[in-house]
């Protein structure tokens, strides 16, 4: 009887055993013993004997890797479960009130008015308030946070906003702030000096980049150290994450210069994806042309057909791809359409000095997306 070492686990074992005592490895199954009890390996050589010890060795690491794989991907999915409802937190709003209106500004022709939004919602969302004049026309748009918010707009002198305003909707959303934007850029431009007024004007221009990719409406507030003047309420179409909005500043000191503008992002309204299978066109795209003393505009209007849909807001873009001037040409507008009784209109404008001797304007349009809002019938 001659000692071996098993191919297994490596301790001795006589060379007469069929099994090894230490491991169980099936020795004459496996190696053969010449007349000098010299070990002759098997057919499939050391190598492969090697392959198969590795194997059975790494066998009870893979099965742990294959669950720990299989729990991240579960861990990511819950996460990312609650990160989407928690982005998209449906608001069940039971009261929307206005209130306590006051006059903010008076002129020969209009007056401007602030009022007060009340709800016992304390979670954000954006309160829809609709007036008796053009039910079709497109509502106002109130950001409300813990209960409260401020509608500003300017009436004509002889309108009362405490009975034209009524609040016929809301929207749900999330809260943002500039941590989600990879981007804001703010520039002014385009001033202007009214000399029998002693007051100027000028453009505050704002690009947005956000982090992600989504379409939707965009709600933000605006300062200017011109006038230390708040813009509550400012609202812009995002289509894929990228927005630009203008907005026009008056009753700036005379010859103002240099206006510093902030931009303070609020709420996001995501957007329902629209492909072209979703609308009809009711009425194709028309230009009609109105020709002036000193310029020449372009209104081109369509009607789209949404069968089903609730009332909300359509949401696209215009690009002027030919005609006007060639500096607009290549410009994305972010546009939004009140979408009532299922159907709404889409519009462009364009106008310039009759100087210029531009050619119709021709553009692409895109649909982006949609945003209902719920209806809100106030409790009596």
């Amino acid at each position: 009887m001659a000692l071996i070492k098993c191919p297994e686990c490596g301790k001795e074992v006589s060379d007469k055993a069929s099994r090894c005592p230490q491991c169980g490895y099936p020795i004459h199954e496996n190696i053969n013993i010449d007349a000098n009890s010299h070990v002759v390996l098997p057919v499939n050589d050391y190598s492969e004997q090697q392959k198969e010890i590795t194997k059975r060795k790494f066998r009870p690491l893979i099965k742990v890797m294959i669950i720990l794989f299989f729990l991240v991907i579960i861990a990511t999915a819950v996460v990312c479960t609650i990160g989407y409802y928690n982005n998209n937190k449906t608001v069940t709003v039971s009261s929307i009130d206005i209130s306590k209106w006051r006059l903010t500004d008076h002129n020969k022709y209009s007056d401007s008015y602030e009022g007060t939004v009340v709800s016992e919602t304390k979670e954000p969302f954006v309160a829809v308030i609709g007036y008796y004049e053009d039910v079709l026309d497109f509502p106002k748009f109130v950001y409300v946070e813990d209960g409260k918010g401020i509608i500003q707009l300017t009436e004509g002198s002889d309108d009362d906003p405490s009975i034209k305003y009524n609040p016929i909707g809301y929207i749900s959303g999330k809260r943002i702030e500039e941590k989600d934007f990879k981007n804001i850029v703010v520039s002014d431009s385009d001033y202007y000096d009214y000399d029998g007024l002693e007051e100027s004007s000028c453009n505050i221009n704002v690009k947005f980049e956000m982090a992600s990719k989504k379409s939707g409406v965009l709600f933000f507030e605006m300062t200017n150290d011109a006038t230390n003047e708040k813009k509550l309420n400012c609202h812009t179409v995002v289509s894929n994450g990228i927005s630009e909005f203008t907005f026009y500043l008056s009753d700036l000191p005379y010859k103002t210069r240099g206006v510093d503008a902030k931009i303070t992002p609020k709420f996001f309204c995501e957007a329902d994806a629209l492909t072209d299978a979703d609308y009809e066109i009711e009425k194709s795209f028309n230009i009609e042309k109105g020709e002036y003393s000193s310029f020449v505009s372009y209104s081109g209007t369509e009607e789209l057909g949404f069968q089903g849909y609730d009332d909300g807001a359509v949401l696209y873009t215009t690009e002027l791809i030919d005609g006007g001037k060639k500096e607009d040409r290549g410009k994305i507008d972010y546009q939004s359409s009140h979408l009532k009784n299922g159907a709404c209109n889409i519009g462009t404008y364009y106008s310039a000095s009759n100087e210029d001797k531009i050619l119709e304007p021709k553009y692409e349009i895109n649909v982006v997306g949609y945003v209902p809002w719920k209806k809100f019938v106030k409790e009596i």
